[in-house]
Parts: structure tokens; sequence; C-alpha cells
């Protein structure tokens, strides 16, 4: 029975259970260390009666064209699921969750909207830690171009228990990947390295706490890392190097498209003004041609007007 409905079965970015689904395994396979290729990596156990949702041969299909079409050989055998992990995984695993979160953008650019404006609203130019928060918030795009979206400057890591804090800055991109980024102004005249260096870890450390938190409350990919005023150059400091490197992807594939942006702009300009051109030329064909020629045809036929 469930093979023959397969066949009404359509892949679909906008359902949102293929969706979770979808972006569910691509934060599994974002989560397992880069450097290590595995030939078969389970991913998870799929209890058909339990999750209620797909049956094996939607599974298939949903597996071979968002993941296997694309390169990232994700498969099923019978109710698990692997991923071929190889080398080159995670850089082709990001345009497909950029193209699976395509329908939550507009959601997140007005939360991004939202929190901007309650942030101008609230901030307190006289803190030095603010200070720096907001210097964050509008220079994202430079600082860590791709995660241009705020999420929140200030979350309950848990709503039930407040005990487990408050985290600071989370900003999202458009791969369905999350930063939290944790923020710590340190006494640079204090004298004493080894208080900041403490402090530094701690912060470190806070990160790498909030960063579980945040997947949990977000269910998406989260990325850490810390930021503190005695960094070189203001970097942000990845909590691990595997976060580091899905930050440096999104990065580079967000700097792609907008020199690819920038390109096509040029390219078409030129064709957009000719097209500008040919279309005032065309109205002053239409326009002002008919009225001219008439008027000349009257002259030529009847010259004798213009002696009265």
């Amino acid at each position: 029975m469930d093979f023959f409905c397969s066949f009404f079965f359509n892949v679909d970015i906008n359902d949102e259970r293929q969706r979770t689904f979808i972006l569910g395994i691509c934060s599994k396979i974002l989560s397992h260390p880069f450097r290590i290729t595995n030939s078969s990596l389970h991913l998870e156990t799929y209890n058909f009666h339990v999750h209620n949702c797909f049956n094996q041969f939607e599974i298939d299909k949903l597996l071979q064209e968002a993941f296997q079409s694309n390169n990232v050989y994700v498969y099923r055998s019978y109710s698990s699921i692997y991923v071929d992990f190889k080398i080159d995984t995670l850089n082709n695993v990001l345009p497909i969750c950029k193209q699976w979160f395509q329908p939550s953008i507009k959601s997140l650019v007005r939360l991004d909207e939202e929190k901007r404006r309650l942030w101008n609203q609230n901030f307190n130019g006289n803190h030095s830690e603010e200070i720096m928060k907001n210097d964050l918030i509008n220079n994202i795009d430079i600082i860590l171009p791709g995660f241009n979206y705020l999420i929140d400057f200030e979350w309950k890591a848990n709503e039930s228990y407040y005990h487990y804090g408050v985290g600071d800055l989370i900003f999202g991109s458009d791969y369905g990947v999350y930063i939290v980024i944790e923020t710590k102004w340190l006494n640079m005249n204090s004298g004493k390295s080894v208080a900041r260096n403490h402090a530094r870890n701690e912060v470190k450390t806070q990160a790498k706490r909030y960063r579980q938190f945040a997947q949990e409350k977000f269910t998406v990919k989260v990325i850490g890392s810390s930021y503190t005023n005695d960094t070189v150059n203001n970097a942000i400091q990845f909590v691990d190097s595997q976060d580091e490197e899905i930050a440096k992807f999104i990065t580079n594939y967000y700097n792609g498209s907008v020199l690819w942006d920038l390109i096509l702009t040029i390219i078409w300009f030129p064709v957009e003004l000719v097209k500008f051109v040919c279309l005032i030329l065309l109205y002053t064909i239409v326009v002002f041609i008919p009225p001219i020629l008439f008027i000349a045809f009257i002259i030529w036929k009847y010259p004798h007007l213009l002696m009265l």
C-alpha cells in the first residue's frame, strides 16, 4: 500500500514536514567532524510507527531528490538513515540547507527588523559591553558576512529554569544555521593577564553551553563563538574548528553570491539602458510622429491654407 501511495508523493520545500525532516538531517551532517570521513555514518533511526510521517518509499524519494541529486549520498537502510561522509560533504550540504530553508527567510527578515528596533529602543550607550554588542549588531555583515539576521540579543536558555541564565546575541543565516555570540568586556587596565585569560576561557565555555541550549530552543544547527574587546582585529573566536569551518563556508558562499549579484547588475545595466532608450524612441515615434505626418500631409494637400 505504501509503495502505491508514494507514486502520488511530491517533494516540496514548502511542505513543513518535509522541510523539518531534511533540515534535521542537514543539521546532523553539519555536526559531524568534517575532518573525519566515514564511508557509512549513521545519522538516525527512523521509527515509522512513532513518527507517523513518511513511509519508507517517501523517505527514499526525499533523500534522492534532496541529497543524492546534489552529490550528498544520504540513504535509508531498513529503518536507519546513513550518509557516506566525504571530504566535500560539508561543502555540498550547505546549498541544500539554503534551498530548504528559503520558506523561512521572510519570517527571519521580519524578526530581524523587530529585534533591531527593540535593541535601538533599549540600547544603553554608557555601558561598555552594550557598546560592543551594538558594534556587532550594526556591523555583523562586515564582521561575519552571511549571518545578517538578528534573532535575539537577550534570550532565556530555558523558559522553565531561570538558573540556566540568559544568552547574548544570536544571528541567523540563509542556510538555516544560527550562531551564538557570547560577549564579555574585559578590563584592559587591570594588568592581570591571568585574570583576563580566565575570563576569556570562561566566556568561551559559556558559549559552548549556550550553543547547546540554542540548538534545543530553535531546533536548527547552531554554532558557537565568543567576542571580547581584546581579540586581535576584533575577531570572533569560535568554540571549535568545526564551527569555524561552517562559518567560513557560509561566509564564502555569501560573498560569492554578493559578487555574482554585482556582476549580473553590471552586465544587465547596459541591457536595461538600451531597453529604456528604445522605449523612449518608441514613445516618441508613437506620440509625436503621427501628428507631424498629419500636419505635413495637410500642408502638402492644401498649401493655400498657409496663405490664410
